[in-house]
C-alpha cells in the first residue's frame, strides 16, 4: 500500500505536529489536506498535561482541526485501564490532563491507598517522591510514558526523571505507548487495518503501530534521525519514513 492510499491516519501530537506552544512546520496543511481528501484523522500523545479536551482546544487555537473524541492520550489510556481494573482511587503525580483524564473515569485521587500513577508534573518534588515511594512499598505504580527524556525543546524535562525517582523504590508498569493498555485505547477507534497509518517522531510510535498490526510513519522531525533507522533489523524500521511533514503531505 502506498501512503497515498489509506483512508485512516494517527498522527502524533509532541514531536510530530507540535513543540507544545508551536506547529511544526507542515502540520496545518497536513491536517487539512487530509480532511480535505475525506481521510479520518486520530491523534496521539504520551504528553497528560492536558485532558483530551484540552488538547482538542489547545489544537484548535493553533489552527489543527481536532475534537476530543479523536485524540488518545496516555492519561486517557492509564485513566480507561484503571477503571477497568476496578481502581478507584490512586495517588496521582501528575497535572490537571491527568486529574481530569481520571475523574472522567469516576476516579478520585487520594495519599491513602494503594496505586500509584506517574504522568508529567512540573511540580514534582520531595513531599510528592516521600509520599509515591511509601505507597510503593506495598502497592502498585503504573507510569504514562517511560522513555521521553524533554516535551517541546530539550530544557523541558519529561517525566522519565520523575519514573527514575519513584522507580528507585518500586518498579512500575506502563499504561503509554506502545504498551497493550494504550493499544486497547486505539483499538476503540474505527479504522480498517491494511487502509491505515501510524504516524510518529519515535521508535516507539513505530513499535505502536505495529503492534496495532497497521501500517508505520516515522517523521524525522523530532528524536529519531535517518542514521537511527539505518541502525535497525528490517522488522524493526517503519514502511515509511519521511524527513518533514511537508515532505509527507506531499505523497497524500
Amino acid at each position: 500500500m502506498d501512503i497515498s492510499e489509506a483512508d485512516y491516519f494517527f498522527i502524533d501530537l509532541e514531536g510530530t505536529l507540535i513543540k507544545w506552544n508551536d506547529t511544526i512546520i507542515g502540520a496545518e496543511e497536513l491536517v487539512h489536506t487530509l480532511r480535505e481528501k475525506g481521510k479520518t484523522v486520530y491523534f496521539h500523545t504520551d504528553n497528560s498535561l492536558l485532558s483530551r479536551s484540552g488538547f482538542a482546544h489547545k489544537l484548535q487555537n493553533m489552527g489543527i482541526d481536532a475534537k476530543e473524541d479523536e485524540i488518545i492520550t496516555s492519561a486517557y489510556s492509564a485513566a480507561r485501564y484503571l477503571e477497568r481494573k476496578n481502581v478507584r482511587e490512586v495517588y496521582a503525580i501528575g497535572e490537571r490532563g491527568l486529574i481530569q483524564e481520571l475523574s472522567n473515569k469516576g476516579i478520585s485521587t487520594s495519599r491513602e491507598c494503594e496505586n500509584v500513577l506517574i504522568g508529567l508534573d512540573r511540580q514534582f518534588n520531595y513531599s510528592k517522591l516521600k509520599d509515591a515511594a511509601e505507597i510503593a512499598e506495598s502497592g502498585n505504580v503504573y507510569v504514562c510514558s517511560d522513555e521521553k527524556q524533554v516535551y517541546a525543546e530539550k530544557f523541558f524535562p519529561h517525566q522519565l526523571a520523575i519514573n527514575n525517582a519513584v522507580e528507585t523504590f518500586a518498579e512500575s508498569s506502563l499504561l503509554g505507548k506502545p504498551s497493550n493498555p494504550f493499544i486497547d485505547a486505539l483499538r476503540e477507534k474505527t479504522f480498517v487495518p491494511d487502509k491505515t497509518v501510524f504516524i510518529g517522531d519515535r521508535m516507539s510510535d513505530v513499535e505502536t503501530g505495529k503492534k496495532l498490526g497497521v501500517k508505520t510513519a516515522l517523521v524525522m522531525s523530532g528524536e529519531t534521525t535517518r542514521s537511527d533507522l539505518m541502525r535497525l533489523e528490517d522488522s524493526e524500521k517503519p514502511d515509511f519514513g519521511v524527513s518533514n511533514l511537508t515532505k509527507l503531505t506531499g505523497r497524500l
